[in-house]
């Protein structure tokens, strides 16, 4: 069942409460989809969908067309945004490796999503002010390549991810979208460096 709201009721509650309310269709966009197995009475298909498409209402949709009914027995996502089921970890593994004392090694950078992003190198005091949510001054010549309010990623002088921040070009500043207060220090390097 799906979490969007009506009302300010998820979808899913409602349906689990036996109450069937009147769903309005949305645009969502299917890249490509591939069947891999076929018989009279199962479906087995690879789907590359956008954001929003839920697979339970896919198989409703197609079982409709058909004139014969379809629904879900089994969904594997295997991907979502930058991460694949191959980079997954099972359970039984982390739990060993917990045994071990190494369930580190399983996890990613916190910046690591954001890999996409440019990234920007603060100096202590810039840091400072970041990290207490107020913008500060960009080097000259550092923000002449961003966007108008685009977003980077940004790093404390000791490498340390820090915030995602936005480039202010009227006022030459770095604002902060999002400050993050963790220990350690990130293991990518930043793409460029302002004070």
């Amino acid at each position: 069942y799906s979490a969007i709201k009506i009302d300010g009721k998820r979808l899913y509650k409602l349906a689990r409460a036996g109450i069937e309310v009147e769903r309005q269709p949305r645009k969502v966009e299917i890249a490509r989809t591939e069947i891999l197995e076929y018989s009279p009475t199962s479906l087995v298909m690879n789907v590359a969908s956008g954001r929003g498409a839920y697979m339970r209402s896919l198989a409703h949709d197609l079982g409709e067309a058909l004139g014969c009914g379809a629904y879900l027995s089994r969904l594997v996502r295997l991907k979502a945004g930058p991460f694949t089921v191959d980079d997954a970890v099972t359970m039984d593994a982390l739990r060993g490796e917990d045994e071990e004392g190494a369930w580190n090694r399983s996890l990613l950078a916190v910046d690591w999503v954001l890999l996409s992003m440019k990234g920007v190198a603060l100096n202590q005091a810039a840091e400072k002010y970041i990290r207490s949510g107020q913008a500060v001054n960009a080097a000259p010549g550092i923000g002449l390549q961003a966007g108008y309010m685009e977003r980077y990623r940004a790093y404390g002088p000791d490498g340390r991810f820090l915030a995602v921040v936005s480039f202010d070009k009227a006022n030459n500043q770095w604002r902060p979208y999002k400050v993050f207060n963790l220990d350690g220090a990130s293991p990518y390097a930043p793409a460029y460096t302002t004070t």
